[in-house]
């Protein structure tokens, strides 16, 4: 889950509008409406009156992570591999990666988080999902869309190794 649905979710929970939040935090409730949008995001003071008027932790304002929790969580990560076709520059393929990021999975129910690491040729990608139903949804997040064909026409799909896990071990 992303900031602007988590601030959204803490602040309906708490039972406030977008005005009484902002009188709060002292801020302006269209920069309320604009953080709940994805738009902008609020500086690291704002973040820490939120998570003190909400009673949670950094983390789990921002990325829905509760590590009190954490030892009965059941996220589940997406672990892909695969190289890029030839001619495909890295520059293009971060950006076309971008997009597919912030238009379609981003958006996903459950999206938690997407890291991308590259070991010479070969690109891995790390999505972490809150379930694993998010996860197997989230597999439809882009299906159709421009971003999707764009990110998929780059890789080498006979490269492409795909794993799921959900059970958490521990965090060192």
């Amino acid at each position: 889950m992303n900031f602007a649905k988590q601030l959204k979710k803490y602040r309906e929970v708490s039972g406030l509008s977008q005005t009484d939040l902002a009188e709060k935090i002292y801020v302006t409730r269209q920069t309320i409406s604009k953080w709940e949008k994805g738009k902008t995001y609020p500086d690291i003071q704002a973040l820490i009156a939120l998570s003190k008027l909400f009673d949670i932790s950094l983390d789990e304002l921002i990325k829905g992570i509760n590590y009190e929790k954490e030892e009965t969580m059941v996220n589940t990560a997406w672990l892909i591999s695969y190289k890029l076709k030839d001619g495909v520059s890295n520059e293009d393929f971060i950006k076309a990666t971008q997009k597919l990021h912030d238009n379609c999975v981003s958006k996903a129910d459950g999206f938690l988080f997407w890291e991308q690491y590259l070991d010479k040729d070969t690109w891995t990608d790390f999505v972490m999902w809150e379930t694993q139903e998010d996860a197997r949804n989230g597999v439809h997040a882009g299906t159709g869309r421009e971003e999707s064909g764009k990110f998929y026409s780059m890789i080498q799909m006979e490269t492409c190794t795909t794993k799921m896990a959900s059970s958490f071990v521990k965090r060192y």
